[in-house]
């Protein structure tokens, strides 16, 4: 029988995590492990209104009244935490299990997705992009919190695999999902799919596509209050240079002057480094397009609008954070990096040639 050496690390890593859990966390409680207080407590502040609401007026009334506990349509990640806590009994280890499974499916699909979109990717070589997704110490941070950015990531991871191989009805389920998470995501995606769909294909099916986009848009919108197109009023001419500016914060996020020193030392370590690192491979990654005369793109076109899209959104709303920069950074950085040693690879073939 053959192994799937992939799916085989990403169960090895969710073992490895979830024993981790056990000795930090214990039997110890959820508001008792808070690495972000100033994010993570309102999570904790609203899901125990949920948990409080919910054995008083029960799971309809919580429902029906979702906006007064996360504020927004993004519900989701508030009443999976809620479930969770009160599931296990407000158990920190029993949250972090869910939440190290969760970051595990993601990185499996997103090493899936790298193999299908990438033709230097190998299906043998994903559990080299799976490996550097794990070792990727803001996600290891995220993934023992509260927040909800490890989710989104996954999430995203899933809906680009879906879209890859066609299955267009679970597709949408996770888009679905996903909205409920971060709407902002969900349009980027849209844009996503339409320049893709735009790749080899005639008008009508443009059309069709740009319609049924359309369609999503305003029923996402309705169900969200109006949050999309009221959020269009808010675009001027000043969004143009926050969208410069954050556009840079977000490929090399944070910069090195600008780091919260209330992060832990391994974190400011990698954050020092990696902007180095970040300016180097974007350089070869400049120096290659050029030299292919702007024939090869790493990320991919549809990649990149979908970043300046999600940079152009929050750079009219709150700024491109860390947090939100780690989401599409793996998207970013983990092509370049295989491409770069498929460049090596190639050349050096080519030497013994």
């Amino acid at each position: 029988m053959k192994i799937n050496k992939n799916a085989f690390l990403c169960m090895g890593f969710f073992i490895i995590y979830s024993t981790w859990s056990f000795y930090l966390y214990g039997t110890g409680l959820v508001g008792d492990f808070l690495v972000t207080p100033y994010d993570e407590l309102r999570f904790l502040e609203a899901t125990n209104r949920i948990i409080m609401d919910f054995k008083a007026y029960g799971l309809i009334y919580v429902f029906e009244n979702y906006y007064n506990y996360s504020q927004s349509v993004h519900f989701g990640h508030y009443f999976v935490l809620a479930f969770i806590r009160f599931l296990s009994n407000d158990s920190m280890f029993f949250w972090s299990m869910y939440h190290n499974f969760i970051f595990c499916i993601g990185v499996y699909f997103f090493s899936k997705y790298l193999s299908l979109e990438y033709k230097f990717i190998s299906i043998k070589s994903i559990k080299f992009a799976s490996v550097l997704v794990f070792l990727y110490p803001v996600f290891y941070y995220l993934n023992f919190s509260l927040m909800r950015d490890i989710s989104i990531f996954s999430l995203l991871s899933i809906v680009l695999y879906l879209y890859k191989k066609n299955n267009y009805y679970l597709l949408l389920l996770f888009l679905l999902i996903l909205s409920v998470y971060r709407v902002n995501v969900v349009l980027c995606m849209l844009l996503y799919i339409l320049i893709d769909q735009l790749k080899g294909k005639n008008i009508l099916s443009i059309f069709k596509y740009i319609f049924a986009s359309f369609a999503i848009i305003v029923f996402f919108d309705y169900i969200a209050f109006g949050i999309i197109f009221r959020n269009l009023g808010r675009i001027n001419f000043s969004n143009f240079s926050n969208f410069i500016n954050e556009t840079l914060v977000l490929f090399f996020s944070p910069l090195p002057f600008s780091i919260d020193p209330m992060l832990p030392a391994y974190l400011i370590f990698w954050f020092k480094v990696s902007f180095f690192v970040c300016i180097f491979a974007m350089c070869i990654n400049i120096f290659v397009l050029i030299r292919s005369k702007f024939t090869l793109f790493v990320p991919v076109v549809p990649m990149i609008f979908f970043i300046l899209l999600y940079v152009f959104i929050y750079s009219t709303e709150v700024g491109v954070g860390f947090r939100q920069a780690s989401i599409v950074l793996p998207f970013i950085y983990i092509p370049i990096l295989f491409y770069i040693f498929h460049l090596i690879k190639y050349k050096t073939l080519s030497i013994r040639d």
